[in-house]
């Protein structure tokens, strides 16, 4: 169960949740994913938005495996190399983040780093769920 909490007395966050206060029993830490195909592919070596939809769908992939789903992320870490590119996009990655997640988006973080290990690689996002055991 989570609970998507943004107090009247703070700002409307646009685009993530202030905080989520959460209750269940198992939660899956996902390490920072890049948008690489199964393969080893990336999505694009020049679009963010395609790397960030991979990403997504990496991370959809592994909650599932662990039995959940997307609606179960509580918390999204969010690193890109170039941060004047990722907002440029910004109506782009909102459109994919409320298709993935609806109205209840998860908390989220964005920051920019130097450089990925991986030189093609502009974004990585790790995330955290919650799973209610049945």
């Amino acid at each position: 169960m989570k609970e998507i909490i943004n107090p009247e007395e703070l700002f409307v966050p646009p685009g993530f949740s202030q905080a989520i206060k959460v209750s269940g029993e198992d939660l899956v830490f996902i390490s920072g994913m890049p948008g690489r195909f199964s393969d080893g592919r990336i999505a694009s070596e020049t679009d963010v938005v395609a790397q960030v939809r991979q990403a997504l769908d990496n991370i959809r992939r592994l909650v599932q495996e662990a039995g959940g789903s997307l609606a179960d992320i509580v918390k999204l870490g969010i690193q890109v190399t170039d941060m004047e590119d990722y907002m440029s996009h910004k109506v782009a990655l909102a459109a994919l983040f409320y298709g993935c997640f609806g109205r209840e988006l998860p908390a989220m973080t964005l920051f920019e780093v130097n450089r990925f290990m991986h030189l093609e690689v502009l974004v990585e996002i790790d995330a955290m769920a919650v799973l209610q055991r049945s």
